[in-house]
């Protein structure tokens, strides 16, 4: 799939210590949420928080 199939999200990724993000098998340098810890190999998951409520700091200032 190309990226016009997707929306993207600006983001930040919050992941346990020590833990790892999985690589996407399906998009070549992406990540999934799934984590794995290094010493069990036990799943988890990442926490994802969206940028979107953030205001443009660009429309703080006056144009012109």
């Amino acid at each position: 799939m190309d990226s016009s199939e997707y929306d993207e999200h600006p983001a930040i990724v919050r992941v346990p210590k020590g833990a790892r993000l999985t690589q996407s098998r399906k998009t070549e340098g992406a990540y999934r949420g799934m984590t794995r810890d290094p010493d069990t190999n036990q799943v988890g998951q990442a926490e994802i928080f969206l940028k979107e409520d953030e205001p443009d700091p660009v429309a703080a200032y006056p144009q012109g």
